[in-house]
């Protein structure tokens, strides 16, 4: 039976996420057959995707606080070089066998934004990661705020972002698309927002029994994106890792 893993971005609400993939790796689920990954969903995959769990924890709660720094706008994107040195560094990986793993991010072209999907599963380790640093590069103001999508699109349209690969949040930050044309027999979505619902145009496109979905029980404002403070990763991740351990594994079989 296969299945595939669906992991939407969330800044860092990632935690809960990366919370949820810990408690199942720890019960067994250790590998999918297929992921589609967006932003801080990409990062998260990739650390399971390459047997690194323990550098996935270590980005959300480090004894050194790696969490929590205020972030610089450089070229109104957002500076997360920091955040990708280790993914870059890793020295120890093991890819699965056919297996694929889908990002998505917002490519600017002539003051138009087209969704680009990328198989990086094709690539080597380094464009691997600078695919997913395309999927996490959030638009961010010099004085420290997000751009709303609103914003994002004035800018593409005004050529201030020509030339430059956004955050597939942008686009779409909940994607199954590759996951539904690959046919896997189950999808395991694992959202960062409260209470997910799948929108009603994927509901369309697949069977309702395919679909199981994990997401926060825990209402958190979208404020809270850029949080990365010590106290709330940590808060964050254990709700989602004592949620995975309470997760009924037979959804995923049947």
């Amino acid at each position: 039976m296969s299945l595939g893993v669906c992991l939407p971005g969330g800044g860092a609400k990632g935690a809960f996420q990366a919370g949820v993939l810990e408690a199942l790796y720890d019960r067994g689920i250790k590998k999918y057959d297929s992921y589609a990954c967006t932003s801080i969903g990409a990062m998260n995959g990739y650390y399971l995707y390459t047997e690194n769990m323990d550098k996935m924890k270590k980005m959300w709660i480090s004894e050194k606080k790696l969490c929590g720094k205020r972030f610089k706008s450089v070229d109104n994107i957002i500076d997360n070089s920091e955040d990708f040195k280790p993914l870059y560094e890793l020295k120890k990986y093991r890819i699965p066998e056919n297996s694929s793993f889908y990002i998505n991010y917002l490519q600017v072209r002539n003051k138009i934004g087209k969704e680009i999907i990328v198989d990086i599963s094709k690539f080597n380790h380094k464009n691997r990661v600078d695919y997913i640093k395309y999927s996490c590069a959030l638009p961010y103001h010099q004085w420290g705020e997000l751009f709303s999508i609103k914003e994002v699109k004035e800018y593409i349209k005004e050529g201030k972002f020509d030339g430059r690969n956004l955050d597939g949040g942008m686009v779409r930050n909940t994607y199954i698309d590759p996951l539904i044309e690959n046919n896997v027999d189950k999808i395991l979505i694992i959202s960062t927002r409260h209470n997910f619902e799948l929108p009603k145009r994927v509901k369309e496109k697949i069977d309702n029994n395919k679909i199981v979905i994990i997401s926060p029980k825990t209402s958190v404002d979208n404020k809270e994106m850029l949080n990365f403070s010590s106290e709330f990763c940590s808060k964050m991740y254990k709700e989602g890792y004592d949620i995975g351990l309470k997760f009924d594994l037979d959804l995923l079989k049947k």
